[in-house]
């Protein structure tokens, strides 16, 4: 039967797969449907391999499966135009004095498993390289296939000719992350420095590079990283930046990127930030300089003057995470970001009537609200955040915040205003030890049945008894779009296994999509 999608609308439900997922397996899956699917999934699997979970037992075994199939497209292109021709005589003059060697299942030999020709050009669809898991993958790989007498020299080799082969061989590279490559793994910066340095910004899979994540430590090697890097990619939109390790060439790096527009300003791994004056500092100044261009800064564990919030007025996303502020809160309330879409705030003991009012002054746009504070200093305050979002916030769709057991009213009112809500997450702002109870406000929800809400999560100290529970999922029954709701619960939560039992009958009349502790998705 011939396929009913064709190849591009594959390709976007794969991509809308690969994207959502952190493990590619059912992708591989689709793969080997037949060849349409394999020609759309196979790409997409192989633009990020090092894509695994963590927490996979086969994931040595997959890693050491990985650098053997770039191994056979690097023989092939060795046979081709004479290159490598002494890294393989090595290889295959070691493999053959071992005798202690482990293949695979079928006992093929290494030579036989690295000559054969792969059915894709694997190398020309990487995407994103990550450099830490190259080198994992091949030790793993020389673990399972090379006696240890020869390993050192083989590693060696192996790694330089892998990182020459995937910086040059792909079309080109989204993705550079040379994070965790200091200590044991120091070679692997070595030699990308140095093939960086010879190119002389003549590698072409580097000209779209996107994304460049580095560590905040003192490493030499990023200086010549740098000023390579300023010489071919001149397109990096996501970049994390740490002022206080004043890494030479980071500066003019920053100032010759055309599309940055996402930006983390966080600190490296001394206490020398804390003492910085950041208005004298150059990269600083430099991300000032195009403050206009950013539209999504994340500040997090760093001073970080608050008035300079005001210059980036295209913003869109704003995460401020664990701050230390050097000058007074009230600066925030002052601030206006007329393209603000998406706020996050995580702070310990925050002020939450200047926060409410920075809220205020820039709702316009707002579509997401998270609050991150599990100790709001004035938890009373909690009312003048719903009346501030009920009036100003027309268009939110996600709120995920404190809120007190008092506040029906203003929970009501919440609800009425704000149609386009699709997610809820309200937790507790109680520090005692007894809990307070939800039901009233599960009630309220009960009553007004938000039509386009699709998650609710309670997490913190509450109660809540299963006949609240059943009221709510009872009252979305007769919705006329019949829109599905996930529900989860802290795991605090009292009855957890009568909520459970409730879930899985409102699950069956196709009223509950998902449910659970939240804390364990």
């Amino acid at each position: 039967m011939p396929p009913q999608l064709n190849f591009d609308c594959l390709n976007l439900i794969f991509k809308f797969i690969i994207e959502d997922d952190d493990s590619p397996a059912l992708l591989y899956s689709f793969s080997l449907v037949n060849r349409i699917w394999c020609q759309a999934a196979i790409p997409l699997l192989w633009s990020n391999p090092w894509k695994f979970h963590k927490t996979d037992v086969n994931l040595p075994w997959k890693r050491s499966i990985l650098i053997r199939t770039y191994f056979s497209c690097l023989y092939q292109e060795s046979r081709e135009i004479l290159i490598n021709e002494n890294f393989f005589k090595e290889l295959f003059l070691n493999e053959s004095s071992s005798s202690t060697i482990k293949i695979n299942n079928n006992n093929n030999s290494l030579i036989k498993n690295i000559q054969k020709r792969p059915t894709f050009e694997y190398s020309k669809l990487l995407r994103h390289l990550k450099l830490n898991s190259l080198v994992y993958s091949i030790k793993f790989w020389i673990k399972f296939n090379l006696s240890s007498s020869h390993s050192e020299t083989i590693y060696y080799n192996a790694l330089m000719e892998m990182i020459n082969y995937l910086l040059n061989k792909p079309t080109c590279l989204f993705t550079l992350d040379i994070r965790y490559c200091d200590g044991e793994h120091r070679r692997s910066l070595q030699i990308l420095t140095d093939l960086l340095e010879s190119s002389n910004g003549k590698i072409k899979s580097l000209l779209e590079l996107r994304n460049f994540e580095y560590d905040g430590g003192i490493i030499p090697e990023l200086q010549q990283i740098f000023k390579s890097l300023s010489t071919t990619s001149h397109k990096i939109k996501k970049m994390t930046i740490y002022p206080d390790i004043m890494i030479e060439n980071l500066a003019n790096f920053i100032k010759v990127q055309e599309n940055l527009s996402e930006v983390t300003i966080t600190h490296g791994p001394t206490d020398l930030w804390m003492y910085y004056d950041w208005k004298g500092n150059e990269i600083i100044n430099t991300i000032i300089e195009r403050a206009n261009l950013i539209t999504c800064l994340i500040l997090g564990d760093i001073y970080f003057p608050l008035s300079f919030l005001s210059l980036f007025g295209n913003l869109k996303e704003l995460y401020l995470k664990s701050l230390y502020f050097n000058e007074n809160w009230e600066s925030l309330s002052e601030i206006f970001l007329p393209n603000l879409q998406i706020l996050h705030f995580e702070q310990k003991n925050s002020e939450l009537s200047l926060l409410t009012k920075f809220i205020q002054n820039n709702s316009s746009e707002l579509l997401q609200i998270i609050i991150k504070d599990e100790y709001v200093e004035t938890p009373f305050l909690t009312k003048d955040l719903f009346i501030v979002m009920t009036n100003y916030c027309h268009d939110l769709t996600l709120y995920e915040g404190p809120i007190i057991s008092n506040v029906t009213n203003e929970l009501k009112e919440f609800l009425i205003s704000c149609k386009n809500i699709l997610t809820l997450h309200l937790h507790s702002t109680n520090r005692n030890l007894v809990y307070e109870n939800f039901d009233d406000l599960l009630n309220v929800i009960s009553q007004v049945i938000p039509i386009k809400l699709t998650k609710l999560i309670i997490s913190g100290r509450w109660t809540i008894t299963s006949n609240s529970l059943e009221l709510f999922l009872k009252s979305r029954e007769n919705l006329p779009s019949k829109r599905k709701i996930s529900f989860y619960w802290g795991s605090l939560v009292n009855y957890e296994g009568k909520f459970r039992n409730i879930c899985r009958r409102y699950q069956k009349k196709g009223i509950v999509d998902d449910y659970g502790d939240f804390l364990k998705l």
